[in-house]
């Protein structure tokens, strides 16, 4: 009987183990991320891959309005993801790391 039970706990354990390793990479990985919403979430994986891009290229790319797109980056900056360095045409996206 006790080596049924640990046959069990054994099948149980080897299934949750890819969610939780998934979970301690978002955790470790990307800690804040896992704060935002999916559309927050993408809009901020595109600047933090291209810190040049535009709204009109994160518009297109995401197939949103550049409206949504400026509410977005308004929520990413005062939720303190995200600042503007330099000027609007030539400046970057930079990502603000968590202290």
């Amino acid at each position: 009987m006790k080596e049924n039970q640990h046959i069990e706990l054994k099948e149980s354990w080897h299934d949750e183990y890819p969610r939780y390793i998934s979970a301690l990479y978002l955790t470790f990985s990307h800690e804040r991320v896992n704060e935002l919403t999916d559309t927050e979430r993408a809009v901020y994986r595109l600047v933090a891959n291209k810190p040049s891009v535009t709204q009109l290229e994160l518009a297109a790319e995401l197939r949103l309005t550049v409206q949504y797109i400026r509410k977005i980056m308004k929520a990413l900056k005062d939720k303190n993801y995200i600042e503007r360095v330099g000027a609007d045409k030539n400046g970057y996206w930079k990502i603000i790391e968590k202290p």
